[in-house]
């Protein structure tokens, strides 16, 4: 194997995960590597605005960049598909790409010289399916120093380390994840309950942020009102406003200087704060509470139910063979 491209998806910390990986992953292999930025929704901008370019430890595709064998990237094959005698594609799909590392092991033995990987997410080629506890330390390791060695835009990098130049050595941080996360969030009296533990523990400064601007408000209220000195980023770069530019990679970065990171444990960009700090063993990942999913799973569905007879009206009227 002589080249790996890495065709990373999804959000911008979803989209470093991959990445990283990929890094390691070519670093085991003695493999050159390369990277295809293709924007999507998700992440709308180019590899420009997120990474320094000229500190990347491989090359990066042009934006004619296409997929072995001409296949579309929203029709690529999960599993692993061999594209002629010289290349492999690999895509894991919802159940991600570690599941289909003990058979790439495998493949990487044959004639191939491409490996093309579309992930949204992290892998290790050393690992199986689903990595013991000794294992997926042993990748946080790995991900922590190639996090490190990773160069974001240069102005993400300034903004962050403005920020964490005002804040005390040792402090709290805490990432709220509400927006596209909402149902998934932990209840409010375990988020409380932690805090206040960690209050009486630890330091007394925490670093509040998220994507949800009147969250953020609501949370630092109650912070300060029990004994929290409390700081967020107030320029418009934070992640509560433009949660779909790369700039929310800013409080990623400060997150990633914490002494100890409390998250969401369904967010990526939590968990992967919280590697790159080196502290992911004492930060605390905050379970999904069942009663908040249901409670919010059920509102949807009554609004839906609510709003149906207008919505079908509107659709009526608009309809051509109504016309």
């Amino acid at each position: 194997m002589r080249r790996v491209v890495i065709v990373p998806r999804n959000g911008y910390v979803n989209r470093l995960q991959a990445l990283v990986s990929a890094q390691i992953l070519a670093r085991d292999i003695e493999a050159e590597l390369e990277l295809a930025w293709l924007p999507q929704p998700a992440a709308p901008s180019t590899v420009d605005f997120v990474l320094d370019a000229s500190a990347f430890p491989g090359r990066l595709a042009g934006s004619d960049f296409s997929l072995p064998g001409d296949i579309e990237l929203d029709d690529v094959p999960v599993g692993i598909t061999r594209i002629g005698e010289s290349s492999l594609l690999v895509a894991g799909g919802l159940a991600g790409e570690q599941v289909l590392m003990s058979e790439l092991r495998r493949e990487l033995a044959g004639p191939a010289k491409t490996l093309v990987i579309v992930a949204g997410g992290k892998f290790w080629l050393r690992g199986d399916a689903e990595l013991s506890s000794t294992g997926a330390r042993a990748f946080r390791r790995e991900r922590q120093r190639a996090y490190q060695r990773l160069r974001l835009n240069s102005l993400i990098e300034e903004q962050a380390r403005k920020v964490i130049a005002e804040l005390p050595e040792n402090f709290i941080g805490l990432h709220l994840r509400y927006g596209d996360r909402n149902w998934q969030a932990p209840s409010r009296g375990h988020l409380r309950a932690v805090m206040r533990s960690l209050r009486a523990d630890s330091c007394p400064d925490v670093y509040v942020a998220g994507d949800d601007a009147q969250q953020i408000r609501v949370w630092s209220t109650w912070l300060r009102s029990h004994g929290w000195y409390v700081w967020t980023n107030s320029r418009d770069a934070s992640s509560a406003l433009s949660p779909r530019t790369p700039e929310a990679l800013v409080d990623w970065r400060v997150l990633g200087a914490a002494s100890r990171v409390v998250y969401f444990s369904e967010s990526s960009f939590g968990e992967e704060a919280a590697v790159a700090s080196g502290h992911y063993e004492t930060s605390v990942p905050l379970e999904p509470s069942r009663m908040r999913a249901l409670r919010l799973k059920s509102l949807w569905h009554a609004r839906n139910a609510l709003t149906y007879p207008s919505r079908h009206w509107l659709s009526r009227q608009k309809s051509p063979s109504d016309a």
